[in-house]
Order: structure tokens, then C-alpha cells, then sequence
């Protein structure tokens, strides 16, 4: 809320987490004292980030109440097979993970009777997470699962996905040629 928005000014909208902003255009409303500013869409770390409008040259801080609150969306897999054996490389894209802090991978039976866990591992970026697939095969049959990402607290809750995320445990390929 303001006083004298002029719906002739453009007005821009910033919201900011440490070195990320992202700028939305600001809208006036019906009256001479309010603006709005559309969520953007943040590609950041999630968590809490600060917001300023600016009108021409002039910035004003947003208000001191404002949150604007990202959670963490698990989006897909690079791959979505190997070996029952482990070891190879699965990244997980998301929206918001923290570099910072430490996450697994959890790969579990469609009917969640066995679960198998990555060793933690820390995001390369907010969107980007590699995991190591873990030795699958040496206590249960190769098989398509299911694959959840955690932070590293244990019992902690599977994070927000934005679909199921399937990967494939294949048996070794032996050839005899």
C-alpha cells in the first residue's frame, strides 16, 4: 500500500535472496493507494526473499511484513534407469533446493516395502542435485521404484514433487560373444 500511484507510471517490483532478483512489473489498482505486484516465478533458494518497487529512478523498500515463502518442487530425473548393481549417476532437477544444505535420494519399492537410500549430497545449484544410485540389487530384485528426495535430517518428510519420478533397476548385461 502506497499514497499517489498513478496508473500512467510504470512501476517495477523486485524481489530479492541474496545474490537473486527477479523483477515483476507492478500493476496499479482501482485506487490511488494500492499496487500490486505478481508473485514471480523464483528460481532461487527456497526460503523467505525481500521485495522493493521502483518507480522510475526512486526504490522503496517493500513492506517490513512481506514474505513471499518458496518451497522446495522435486521436478524430474536425468535418467530414469541403471544398473541393480549402483553407482551410477541420477540428477535430480528441482526448483529452490539449498546449496547449503544436504540431501538423499530415496529409491523404494512401488510398494514401499523396500527403501533404499544415496549417500547425502549437496545441490551443484538451486535446481540441480546430483545422487548416486545406490546398490539396489544386492538386497532385492531388479525393478522399476520410486524415488523421493529428503534432507539430510533422518524421518525427515519426502519433498513437494511435481510428478511421480520413476527410476528402472536393471540386471547386469553379461554378453558371450
Amino acid at each position: 500500500r502506497g499514497f499517489n500511484i498513478a496508473f500512467t507510471t510504470r512501476y517495477v517490483c523486485s524481489f530479492s535472496a541474496g545474490a537473486v532478483t527477479v523483477h515483476a512489473p507492478g500493476v496499479a489498482a482501482s485506487t490511488p493507494t494500492r499496487l500490486v505486484c505478481p508473485s514471480p516465478v523464483w528460481e532461487g533458494t527456497a526460503g523467505i526473499v525481500t521485495m522493493s518497487v521502483s518507480k522510475l529512478s526512486t526504490t522503496v523498500p517493500g513492506p517490513t511484513d512481506f514474505r513471499l515463502l518458496v518451497t522446495v518442487v522435486v521436478r524430474s530425473l536425468n535418467n530414469t534407469s541403471g544398473l541393480a548393481s549402483g553407482g551410477g549417476a541420477v540428477v535430480v532437477k528441482a526448483k529452490g533446493l539449498d546449496p547449503a544444505k544436504r540431501y538423499t535420494c530415496a529409491f523404494s519399492t512401488l510398494t514401499l516395502e523396500a527403501r533404499v537410500v544415496s549417500p547425502p549430497a549437496f545441490p551443484s545449484s538451486p535446481s540441480s542435485l546430483p545422487c548416486v544410485a545406490p546398490a539396489f540389487g544386492a538386497q532385492y530384485p531388479a525393478q522399476a521404484v520410486t524415488v523421493s528426495v529428503h534432507t539430510d535430517t533422518p524421518g525427515s518428510p519426502p519433498l513437494p514433487q511435481a510428478a511421480t519420478l520413476t527410476f528402472t533397476f536393471i540386471a547386469a548385461v553379461i554378453s558371450l560373444d
